[in-house]
């Protein structure tokens, strides 16, 4: 019986071959960022301050998420192979950081070496599969890898949850520590010395022909080569109008749901009257949603479109985030509306990436960090407004402002967002 597949056998061999470590060095990455959420309580305790404090020390990780561009950069510079061993090892480092952390100052360390090297990984695993994927396929793929957040949520956190409880909050950060340096060995082992390296020594033709698959017309490579393109370490500011609008597309999609997302368990707990448990169970479906929208822009975005499925995405999740006032204290509505919310911004924000990885085609990892900067900074504007928002008017209040956003990014999309003719 032959063994099922991952990506059909027509992709290149190389990123069959490597995609599970991909896929298993994300998993691991994300976990440690899901991590501290279900446990924050707990984790506050142990070390001796308030949940309030914890959420700051949190958000110093968030932040420093605008220093993504400078990473970016670097690893457009050092090679994708190099930014993701790199990247895992000191993901591995700020989890034995936190682990070890004697107070709360020392974790906020932690939280910002984990977020800087995350994005590390993640700008150069995009990088590497956009090199590697033609531009028409390439949703097949990073929908694939984008599954390892939703699993690190319904897989890592359960399991998480069952460590902490036996022998402590630290044991959590130890077990994803473990695993992060399992994946970091992986690359360095298994993918091959040079592979993503900005030139790998090939002609600007050879590269062409093995980032699209196949050999093209001379008339295509004068094309690209003449695409306009941005300064190496240029500043968003003077990158092209419609990368800036492109990319602000993105960043206000993260900004609608993070609306949302900061305050769900306390609506969830007022509306509701759930207990901690039932917000976790009712996480557990969000989740599902998220692993739907991952796995349906894997099979949907490539035939769709990716501005489309864009599009598509946030049909979806205008209306349902519109409707969320309406729902009264019917608890299974509101956790299906939520959900498909959730999965229209899933989808949307999965079908983004290889869209987001055209827009520079020689500093990919720079053009990815640019987003996750932007979509870093929205998030911390959401999590004060929808906060400020939820005492002010309720959930009804959120969801509306939410839904206005996403309009926003509609508009953008239709008017300003191009997809590149390449095959």
């Amino acid at each position: 019986m032959p063994r099922p597949r991952l990506l059909a056998a027509d992709h290149d061999p190389e990123v069959r071959r490597h995609l599970p470590l991909l896929i298993g060095g994300r998993f691991s990455s994300n976990l440690l960022l899901r991590y501290p959420a279900p446990f924050l309580g707990v984790i506050a305790g142990g070390l001796g301050t308030s949940v309030g404090v914890m959420g700051v020390a949190l958000s110093a990780g968030e932040f420093a998420g605008l220093a993504a561009p400078a990473v970016g950069r670097a690893a457009d510079r050092k090679g994708a192979r190099t930014a993701m061993g790199v990247g895992l090892s000191l993901v591995t480092t700020g989890a034995l950081l936190a682990a070890g952390a004697p107070g709360v100052v020392v974790f906020a360390v932690a939280m910002v070496v984990v977020q800087l090297s995350k994005v590390s990984f993640d700008a150069a695993t995009t990088s590497w599969i956009a090199d590697r994927v033609p531009f028409r396929r390439r949703s097949e793929v990073t929908g694939l890898v984008e599954t390892s957040w939703a699993m690190a949520l319904l897989l890592g956190i359960p399991v998480l949850g069952l460590v902490v409880d036996r022998f402590g909050w630290r044991s959590g950060y130890l077990v994803v520590a473990v695993l992060c340096s399992l994946a970091a060995l992986g690359v360095w082992r298994r993918i091959p010395r040079g592979s993503g390296d900005p030139s790998g020594g090939l002609h600007p033709d050879a590269l062409l022909d093995e980032a699209i698959g196949g050999p093209v017309a001379p008339a295509a490579v004068a094309a690209v080569a003449d695409a306009p393109s941005a300064p190496r370490g240029a500043a968003w500011w003077k990158l092209p109008a419609r990368t800036v609008l492109t990319l602000a597309a993105v960043a206000l999609l993260m900004g609608a749901v993070q609306l949302v997302v900061v305050v769900e368990g306390v609506w969830f707990e007022d509306a509701f009257g759930f207990s901690t448990a039932r917000i976790g169970v009712a996480v557990l479906f969000i989740g599902i949603a998220e692993l739907i929208g991952s796995l349906g822009s894997s099979r949907l975005t490539d035939r769709v479109g990716k501005r489309r499925s864009m599009v598509l995405g946030a049909l979806v999740m205008m209306p349902a985030m519109a409707s969320l006032g309406l729902v009264g204290s019917h608890a299974v509505v509101g956790i299906a509306v939520v959900a498909l919310g959730t999965l229209g911004f899933e989808y949307a924000l999965v079908s983004a990436f290889p869209l987001v990885a055209e827009l520079d085609t020689a500093a990919r990892g720079t053009m990815f960090t640019f987003m996750l900067a932007a979509g870093t900074a929205m998030r911390g504007v959401a999590d004060a407004v929808g906060a400020s928002l939820y005492d002010a008017g309720g959930i009804s209040a959120v969801g509306l402002t939410s839904a206005c956003v996403v309009a926003v990014v509609l508009g953008l999309l239709v008017f300003a967002v191009r997809e590149p003719e390449r095959t």
